[in-house]
């Protein structure tokens, strides 16, 4: 029950062609997409690694020290899991459409570089996409700038210069007068984000909210 043009052929929402008295097949153009709010996974482990090196470091000066062996691996363990989880924990998100125009919305959590069952986005109850600039910094930022710097003070300014001053920017999914209500992401990429809400916006056919 729908509105359409008094003059028109073809039905714009369903593509039934009054003339040829058949529906016309829309085909769309596929996408796959898929994106990690933060640093890349890659960058992570990288750091997660440098991280073991001084780990390994400590462990040793620890043992010439004279520290019990029992004692010094349970200080490393600790402080590996603890790095694990502050490195390890992000979400990644991935849009779907095939060629009939279904699309999918699913965001996966990691904790500790283990990923969590994937959970669907349920976009078609959402009125548009957004973007936005937020303060992201957390308590684990910070908790990481105190456990840096007992190494030395340079990797805990390097750390407040790159994780912590950075702006943070958002993209997401709308709802009840335009307010973001599911964050597809979250991170210190506005080209990322701009680039997760255009590509939200071309699946979906939601309404983008802000200009981008």
């Amino acid at each position: 029950r729908k509105q359409i043009d008094l003059l028109a052929v073809v039905c714009v929402h369903c593509g039934y062609d009054e003339a040829s008295g058949k529906k016309v097949e829309r085909t769309f153009q596929q996408i796959d997409f898929e994106w990690e709010s933060g640093w890349k996974k890659s960058t992570r482990l990288a750091i997660f690694l440098g991280f073991q090196v001084m780990n390994l470091l400590s462990l040793v000066v620890s043992l010439a020290a004279g520290r019990s062996l029992p004692g010094s691996i349970f200080s490393v363990a600790f402080y590996i899991a603890l790095q694990a989880f502050l490195l390890g924990t992000f979400e990644t998100g991935r849009i779907r459409r095939n060629k009939k125009g279904q699309t999918e919305i699913t965001i996966v959590w990691r904790v500790g570089f283990i990923p969590q069952p994937a959970k669907k986005v349920n976009w078609r109850e959402k009125e548009g996409v957004v973007f936005g600039h937020y303060d992201g910094t957390s308590v684990f930022d910070w908790l990481m700038a105190l456990f840096l710097l007992p190494f030395c003070l340079l990797p805990a300014i390097l750390w407040w210069w790159y994780v912590i001053k950075p702006d943070r920017f958002y993209a997401a999914l709308t709802r009840d007068h335009d307010y973001p209500e599911t964050y597809l992401y979250r991170g210190m990429s506005e080209a990322k984000a701009k680039e997760v809400v255009q590509i939200a916006t071309d699946a979906t056919g939601l309404r983008l909210v802000t200009p981008i």
